[in-house]
């Protein structure tokens, strides 16, 4: 099995839930929440 990190930059939601399965919130260059997408999003 491979383990693959990738880093996907959107503002669409469905796309995230369908692309990742972590994901984090930034608001004018912090950090304001990460998680599951399910929390984040």
């Amino acid at each position: 099995a491979y383990a693959l990190t990738a880093v996907l930059v959107t503002h669409d939601a469905d796309r995230a839930r369908r692309l990742g399965h972590r994901g984090v919130r930034l608001e004018g260059g912090q950090v304001l929440q990460s998680g599951s997408i399910g929390d984040v999003v």
